[in-house]
């Protein structure tokens, strides 16, 4: 992780005039493009052509891809570019999120509060699992960026379906980050099964790592379906879990 290269990119795209004129009208967000600058400033590397897709960055020795949400898109690009390329997938995870609402018309700041959810990797880990079926794949490395932001949300005079003025999700902007998880090699995944827990259930879990349990029990069932952990038995209802050799 680079703290002043990300500041870097921030105020770069800050200052791009493709990104003044107005809250969500880009095709291409500030978060996103925020952070192709960061993992490669030099932007001759950028939208790429490669096997009938554009890659996000291609810097002759590997592929980046970056995806700000829902990470099932990329899965007819992994099926062609992991054949013959080191393909890097960057998900970002906001850590925390500071909610801005404005208007739809004059772009004046309406309201401000940080957002109650606050992320973690264990968010990013439960987004793969669209992606499970290419995880052994040692041409693949994850990448987590654990960032703050602000996420602009336009006022909008439309009625929804509940009756309801809805606000309309703008742009989300980096302002720093925080730290970046690195998966390289499927192996890696075990670091998110603490070392004291030798054979447990969802509960054990929920408690070794201080998260619900049900994000626990989500959590086992996708790293029991990638083959990082194994069901060895029950306790009561409940499977228990070792991690695999």
């Amino acid at each position: 992780m680079d703290r002043d290269a990300f500041l870097l990119a921030i105020n770069k795209i800050s200052r791009d005039e493709r990104f003044k004129h107005g809250v969500g009208t880009l095709s291409e967000k500030s978060l996103h493009a925020c952070l192709k600058l960061y993992y490669c400033p030099n932007i001759d590397m950028h939208e790429v052509p490669i096997e009938n897709y554009i890659a996000d960055i291609y810097n002759g020795d590997e592929i980046i891809e970056i995806q700000t949400a829902n990470m099932g898109k990329l899965k007819d690009k992994l099926e062609v570019f992991l054949k013959d390329y080191r393909v890097i997938v960057v998900h970002p995870i906001i850590r925390k999120n500071v909610l801005i609402t404005v208007s739809k018309d004059t772009g004046e700041i309406l309201a401000q509060r940080k957002s109650p959810i606050t992320g973690s990797i264990y968010d990013g880990l439960i987004d793969l699992y669209p992606l499970q079926k290419y995880l052994k794949n040692e041409n693949l490395e994850i990448r987590f960026p654990i960032i703050d932001a602000k996420e602009y949300r336009i006022k909008d005079a439309r009625i929804n379906k509940r009756g309801r003025k809805a606000n309309v999700k703008g742009d989300r902007i980096p302002t720093d980050i925080i730290d970046e998880v690195i998966i390289e090699r499927f192996e890696d995944y075990k670091m998110f099964i603490p070392g004291e827990l030798s054979e447990f259930d969802s509960k054990e879990y929920a408690n070794s790592l201080k998260i619900s349990r049900s994000y626990a029990t989500y959590l086992l069932n996708f790293f029991y379906k990638t083959g990082i952990v194994e069901r060895v038995g029950k306790r009561g209802n409940a499977y228990l879990y070792e991690v695999c050799d």
